[in-house]
């Protein structure tokens, strides 16, 4: 009798003990199907990932968390990502002011003035100059001099004015 029942109870053991190693591969298969898809899909999504967070085939906005990681370019002045209407707005009065920008690529920095004040900063350079600057959609550009085939610009958002707008000067 103790046999039977020391039998049963170590069929009951390793039954037991198969279901939960059968839940727990179960278990193991999804946690890995999902490992599987987000690492693949976030690998997939990355790929196409830039610092920046809106663009277009002429201009590219970088957020705020790219132009951080600038040190010094902008000095103490607080940043911030703008939006998809203030750049609209930023765009409508650089080509007010100089049409031929549509003749250049265009990237895009939202910054906090000294007096609080929303401003869009503008760097520039020639189309034909892309071939230069391969990663003009991902990397600022930084250059001195230049002449014409780069352009420097502010707009103040809160005044609807361009502050300036001018080419590089000449080397």
């Amino acid at each position: 009798m103790i046999s039977i029942t020391r039998h049963r109870a170590d069929k009951t053991i390793k039954l037991l003990h198969n279901a939960v190693v059968m839940i727990n591969r179960k278990e193991i298969y999804i946690l890995c199907a999902i490992l599987l898809l987000t690492t693949l899909t976030m690998g997939f999504f990355s790929f196409f990932r830039t610092p920046s967070f809106l663009k277009s085939r002429d201009y590219v906005v970088f957020d705020e968390s790219y132009a951080k990681n600038l040190g010094g370019f902008f000095g103490n002045l607080k940043l911030f990502t703008p939006s998809p209407s203030d750049i609209e707005t930023t765009e409508k009065l650089f080509l007010e002011k100089q049409p031929n920008l549509t003749n250049y690529y265009r990237q895009y920095f939202g910054v906090i003035n000294e007096k609080g004040e929303k401003e869009i900063r503008l760097i520039a350079l020639r189309k034909a100059m892309g071939r230069d600057f391969p990663k003009w959609r991902n990397e600022i550009v930084i250059v001195d001099d230049g002449g014409t085939a780069f352009y420097d610009g502010v707009v103040n958002l809160n005044t609807n004015t361009v502050l300036y707008l001018r080419p590089h000067g000449e080397a």
